[in-house]
């Protein structure tokens, strides 16, 4: 896409042209104001090798998403989705054998990823006419409540909204995409996984508000239903959590659909036929049975 291309070329240069992530940023406001849940849909459709740049669009795009959730105003939130675009900039400066590594980082490895924060920092704090909340996303962004994080061990009212947003949404993308060595988890996992290391590291009111917004089962989740068919999640029901829209990829015999299957569990022709009451039995692992969720979401997107 346009936004891929524009942020490859940044994070391969390292020359930020802030006017243009600024009017891409715009569009995505704009976008996610009229139909957040498709652009919910664009940050699983992920390209491994280009993980830095997709890692950001999914940040900005949730980052935006939540800040929307709680009631950010559209200009709030192109200074927060900016500053999520740029939080990881600083990458560009890091070594790609670091980057790239996929087995856990030495102390020395480590010391020098971390540097990315304010390395980012001082690339931006260039740039005339960015918001002051920006610089504070790209240098903050790893640091933590309880004076746990990076590069300089702010706690608390130290951290600022914005910072503890983008914070929260760049743990949860990186827990599903899974860096050096670890596995990526579903979303489902993911969230679990978060929502366990809140206290002390993230806001609890955000983490709560981000579960409330991607549902207790979040787009991309692999499923297994009471009737042994296999599919992902596609959409949430606002009004029925448990029981959100399911594209079916699998047969009970666990045999691929040579199309993708709507299925909407909180319909209620399913309450009013006798032993059809379906839902949602299991969570499956990513790529579970051999199931390709980008392909899936590629394929029920709007033309």
């Amino acid at each position: 896409t346009y936004v891929e291309h524009t942020f490859k070329e940044i994070y391969e240069a390292g020359n930020i042209d802030v006017d243009i992530a600024r009017e891409i940023v715009s569009e995505l406001v704009e976008s996610i104001i009229n139909d957040p849940d498709t652009m919910i849909w664009l940050t699983h459709l992920k390209n491994k090798n280009e993980i830095t740049t997709i890692h950001s669009v999914n940040v900005c795009i949730h980052s935006i998403n939540l800040g929307r959730s709680i009631g950010l105003s559209p200009k709030e939130l192109n200074i927060l989705g900016l500053g999520a675009m740029l939080h990881d900039i600083g990458k560009t400066s890091v070594s790609n054998s670091i980057l790239n590594k996929t087995s856990e980082l030495s102390s020395d490895e480590f010391r020098l990823y971390k540097a990315h924060a304010f390395l980012g920092y001082k690339m931006v704090s260039t740039k005339p006419n960015l918001a002051p909340e920006v610089l504070d996303i790209v240098l903050d962004h790893h640091e933590r409540l309880d004076g746990s994080g990076y590069p300089n061990h702010k706690k608390d009212d130290e951290i600022s909204q914005f910072v503890r947003i983008v914070s929260l949404i760049d743990e949860y993308d990186e827990l599903i995409n899974g860096e050096f060595g670890k596995p990526g988890m579903s979303p489902h996992h993911a969230l679990n996984a978060l929502y366990n290391m809140t206290p002390g590291n993230f806001d609890q009111d955000l983490i709560e508000a981000f579960v409330k917004l991607i549902g207790v089962y979040p787009i991309g989740s692999i499923v297994e239903l009471n009737t042994g068919h296999t599919g992902v999640v596609i959409l949430n029901n606002k009004s029925a959590r448990m029981k959100p829209v399911v594209g079916l990829v699998l047969s009970r015999k666990h045999e691929h659909y040579k199309k993708i299957k709507l299925l909407n569990l909180a319909s209620e022709v399913w309450q009013r036929i006798p032993g059809r009451k379906l839902r949602i039995t299991k969570l499956l692992e990513p790529n579970a049975r051999n199931i390709n969720v980008q392909h899936v979401i590629s394929s029920v997107l709007p033309s």
